[in-house]
Formats: structure tokens, C-alpha cells, sequence
């Protein structure tokens, strides 16, 4: 008798919080859990669904197999898994928010499957510019954001305007 597969989003602890009508996708970085946003997501949930999961390399994962490092040797296999992650959750025209390299994976997978998402806010010690293409910089540019900055923020400056949009 076959075990039914677990989802990618169940194996990577995904969940919904929140039940406004626009979605916030929420990504954390390198070393990091889904704990991250844990202040903020009291202030958001209160007007957004706010989708939050791990990457597979988090301690959080309990499936150590789901990390593969032959697997993810670029942003692209987890650019595909934030795709199948949207997808499972029926999700559509959310605003990706990119802490770290989910930065650049929230790049990658905007410009595979555009449609998916409405804005992104990306936050990382690197400048965006400086890594990818100067089509999608200038994509992300001028793509209004709930905080009215089009920028690469602080990652202060992030959660301030999060929450300041939250309140509006």
C-alpha cells in the first residue's frame, strides 16, 4: 500500500493567517524560520491573508529529505517550489515580500510566472540592481508598493512601512 505524498506546502509548514481580501506572501532568509515576521503579523492580519512557510533548509522542516543540496544549487529550484507553493494554496496576485536570498528567489519566480504576482518588496544586503537583470530591477521599480516606496528598503524601514500600510 502507497503513503499518500504529503503537499510541498504541508511538508514546508505553510499556513494562512489573516482573511482580508489581499494576499501577502511572507519568505524568510538564509538561517531563518518563518518566526521572523512574528511581530508583524498581528498588525497585518487584521486587513491581509498572510501566507507564511520554511524553506526547506529550516530547522522548523521536520522532513530532512526535502532538502536536496545537489538539488538547490541556485535560487531557481526554490523559485519553483514558491510557485508550487502559490499554486497548492490556490493563490493568485499576491504581494511577495523577500527577506535575504527570498529576495531573489521572489525575482526569479516573478518573471516565470508573472501573473502570480501583483508587487514585491524585497529586502536584502545586497543591491537588487547589482544581481539581476536591469529589465527586472526596473520591473520591480515601478511596481507600486502598500508602503508607497519603490525601493529596496531597510529592513527597519520594511516592517515600518508594513505596518503603516496595515494601518491605512
Amino acid at each position: 500500500m502507497m503513503t499518500p505524498q504529503k503537499s510541498l506546502s504541508a511538508a514546508l509548514n505553510a499556513r494562512i493567517i489573516g482573511s482580508g481580501i489581499e494576499t501577502i506572501v511572507f519568505c524568510h532568509g538564509f538561517g531563518a524560520d518563518q518566526s521572523i515576521w512574528d511581530k508583524i503579523i498581528p498588525l497585518l492580519a487584521e486587513n491581509y491573508s498572510l501566507v507564511l512557510f520554511d524553506w526547506p533548509f529550516s530547522g522548523t522542516v521536520t522532513d530532512k529529505n526535502l532538502y536536496d543540496h545537489a538539488k538547490y544549487t541556485s535560487f531557481k529550484p526554490y523559485a519553483d517550489d514558491l510557485i508550487t507553493i502559490i499554486g497548492e494554496m490556490v493563490l493568485k496576485c499576491v504581494t511577495f515580500v523577500g527577506h535575504s536570498m527570498s529576495a531573489m528567489i521572489g525575482s526569479f519566480a516573478s518573471t516565470k510566472k508573472p501573473e502570480l504576482f501583483k508587487r514585491l518588496i524585497l529586502k536584502t544586503v545586497v543591491d537588487v540592481a547589482t544581481i539581476i537583470s536591469n529589465e527586472i530591477h526596473q520591473a520591480i521599480l515601478s511596481t507600486p508598493s502598500p508602503t508607497g516606496v519603490s525601493k529596496p528598503l531597510g529592513f527597519p524601514g520594511l516592517i515600518m512601512g508594513l505596518c503603516q500600510a496595515a494601518s491605512s
